[in-house]
């Protein structure tokens, strides 16, 4: 029975999945690296041949000699259980499968072969166990592998190894040529230090320090990353726990122009045979993680433990050079391969760096319709391509153009993230689509803390995202809801001018302008004194039935807060022809005759004309057109207030100056004037 299940194990296992892959060239290694071909790297060539040829102990050892090399490796396990198999050893052959089993929990390969070798036969006696025993497993283990490729990193590498020394079992830097202290410091670290000759390919100095690892985990980092010190244990627990992630993507943090981003790069991973980077910048492992994921059924995961990235400040980014660099790299990438979309992404990106904006659209267009036209796509890479462009396409307000793209063919392929829907919600309401715009936020609400694979900030869940739902729920004339979220953005940020305001105004229109007035009362201390809330308040007290001596008495607390402000000077004068007192506003408006400002000239021949006060200014015909609007708008305020007394005292005013002022009588000397004069007039 076991010699027939020898072939059916050969026969299913057959070469290496990635055997037959068309991998990316390698690049140059320098002489101090003797590295050996990728494929040579975990091969069971040599022994799968001797067991072929019946040299079972010579087999074990070139198995063994595989996994020391590529630790993570299932093949090998099922390797080994058919070499003690032939050898009789039948315990040995199943914990060998188990082993295989339990590294890949979904390949239906290990549980089928435990199912042939129990047909026919029972597990041995342990007495008859020992007996028969002739092969040893290896021990199982957790070893971490660190590596990274650096060159004049000395102000950065530091902390960087600091942050992951206790982790690490090994430290694999690769050095590009540094010419600073970078060398001695990673040393100091105990770090293993190869040189490696340049050869513009950041995947082949990658590969050369990934040939090294001899973990059963590799960690990827940039000398400008740090691991976060309190995730330590977080992440020695997701290297021991079993699971059937072959690749787990870390959350990366970084500071960009004073905002804080934060998504998932693809760092840590399985050592397994076949795993290589490529793309020669920007490089990735994702494309042979993912052919070996559809082989042993495994997936990729995200994984709890954060990295802070400094690299890409500006400061760094000028210091470095990196842009002048990634640049020349990535237009040779995409010549060399037109079709490749992740480069022509990365290639817009960096047109981005450099301020030429219509480059850089011109390359993420050429991106979606690489993808749009491909059957297969990197989830992560088109969420990063869609977030990247869509952000951008809407700070440069071309709002159709973000509406179509996160409503295309592309963005339909994948469930959208909060973000997207965040940037198609923003470019709606500026394209005054309400409705939509509502819907794509309060689905962003909903999914505000929703983990996303691309770089996005990571302050999506913040008041700002409530102010505008409940602006936006305002228009739509959805009042309840529209002062929910509002009061939810103003208890968040509690010293915020907006927020206040419009807190304030959307109580004021429920036809409640009191408990309005008392809350900015209750934020103004918060907010500073602002004078947009006086103003506001004082606008809201002058509207409100019954409240024109409140107005008064507001307006006046506020000069106190901010003596000499001429918007609040205006406004009291209205206040106190709203309340009667025409003298006092009459002086007030006298005082500020000098500014020549229509509010302020149209409020003094009002005030001048209802007293009885001449002379009253002369005015240009531009100056007569301003004032008159002014006084228009005055009537309109003093009608909708039923003020008729301070409305008819104006009009038997007027005619007292037809000789000196005829155009004031022509407009306001009819007994109608104010009914006749339409509301779109009011100043």
């Amino acid at each position: 029975m076991l010699r027939q299940l020898l072939p059916a194990i050969f026969r299913i296992m057959g070469p290496h999945p990635l055997a037959r892959t068309v991998l990316p060239p390698g690049g140059s290694v320098d002489n101090t690296i003797k590295s050996q071909p990728r494929e040579a790297l975990g091969s069971l060539a040599a022994a799968q041949k001797a067991e072929r040829e019946g040299r079972l102990d010579d087999a074990w050892a070139h198995c063994l000699v595989a996994i020391g090399e590529r630790p993570f490796h299932p093949d090998a396990f099922v390797q080994l259980a058919s070499i003690a198999a032939a050898g009789g050893d039948l315990e040995t052959a199943h914990a060998s499968l188990r082993r295989a089993g339990a590294m890949a929990p979904q390949w239906p390969l290990p549980p089928r072969l435990l199912d042939g070798l129990g047909h026919g036969s029972t597990t041995p006696s342990p007495m008859a166990a020992a007996s028969q025993r002739r092969f040893i497993l290896p021990v199982q283990t957790h070893r971490l592998s660190v590596c990274l490729i650096v060159r004049n990193e000395e102000r950065f590498l530091d902390g960087c190894l600091r942050s992951i020394r206790a982790l690490a079992d090994e430290i694999l830097v690769v050095d590009t040529g540094s010419t600073d202290r970078t060398v001695d410091i990673a040393r100091s670290h105990e770090a293993h230090v190869d040189s490696f000759a340049w050869c513009n390919d950041f995947s082949a100095a990658r590969n050369a320090g990934l040939e090294r690892a001899r973990g059963d985990w590799v960690l990827i980092l940039d000398a400008d990353e740090e691991l976060m010190p309190e995730d330590h244990d977080v992440l020695l627990r997701e290297l021991r726990s079993g699971s059937n992630h072959l690749l787990l993507r870390l959350r990366c943090i970084q500071e960009l122009q004073g905002r804080r981003y934060q998504g998932y790069v693809p760092r840590l991973f399985r050592n397994a045979p076949g795993i290589w980077f490529h793309d020669t910048i920007h490089e990735s492992v994702t494309q042979t993680v993912s052919v070996l994921c559809d082989v042993w059924g495994m997936e990729l995961g995200l994984s709890r433990t954060r990295l802070l990235h400094h690299g890409y400040t500006p400061e760094v980014v000028q210091e470095r050079g990196k842009v002048g660099r990634n640049h020349a790299m990535l237009v040779r990438a995409v010549a060399d391969n037109p079709g490749n979309a992740y480069m022509h992404m990365q290639l817009g990106s960096e047109y981005l760096r450099m301020n030429e904006e219509d480059k850089a659209f011109e390359h993420f267009a050429d991106a979606v319709r690489l993808c749009e036209d491909s059957d297969r796509l990197v989830p992560d890479s088109v969420e990063g391509l869609l977030t990247l462009y869509g952000t951008n396409l809407l700070r440069a307000r071309r709002f159709e153009e973000t509406e179509r793209l996160l409503t295309g063919r592309l963005a339909g392929r994948f469930p959208p993230i909060a973000w997207h829907r965040y940037l198609r919600g923003r470019a709606r309401m500026e394209l005054g689509r309400f409705s939509e715009a509502l819907e794509d936020l309060l689905d962003c609400h909903a999914r505000r803390a929703e983990e996303t694979l691309s770089m996005v900030p990571a302050d999506l869940d913040t008041p700002e995202l409530e102010f505008m739902i409940g602006e936006l729920l305002g228009r739509l004339d959805r009042q309840p809801e529209a002062e929910r979220f509002l009061r939810e953005a103003l208890a968040r940020d509690r010293s915020c001018v907006r927020y206040a305001g419009a807190t304030a105004r959307m109580i004021s229109r429920r036809g409640d302008p009191v408990a309005a007035l008392g809350l900015l009362l209750k934020h103004l201390p918060e907010c500073s004194n602002s004078i947009d809330l006086w103003i506001l308040g004082g606008q809201i007290a002058m509207d409100g039935p019954g409240l024109e001596s409140f107005a008064v008495e507001w307006i006046r607390d506020a000069m106190a807060h901010h003596p000499g402000n001429p918007a609040l000077q205006i406004l009291n004068g209205a206040a106190l022809i709203q309340a009667g007192m025409m003298q006092e506003a009459h002086l007030l408006f006298a005082s500020l005759a000098g500014s020549r400002q229509p509010k302020v000239l149209g409020g003094l021949l009002f005030t001048g004309i209802s007293c009885g006060n001449v002379p009253l200014p002369d005015l240009g015909p531009q100056e007569q057109r301003s004032a008159i609007l002014t006084i228009v708008g005055i009537l309109q305020q003093l009608h909708a207030r039923q003020r008729g007394d301070l409305i008819e005292g104006f009009r038997r005013s007027v005619g007292a100056h037809s000789e000196r002022y005829p155009w004031i009588v022509e407009a306001f000397g009819g007994t109608d004037a104010v009914e006749r004069t339409p509301p779109s007039q009011a100043s």
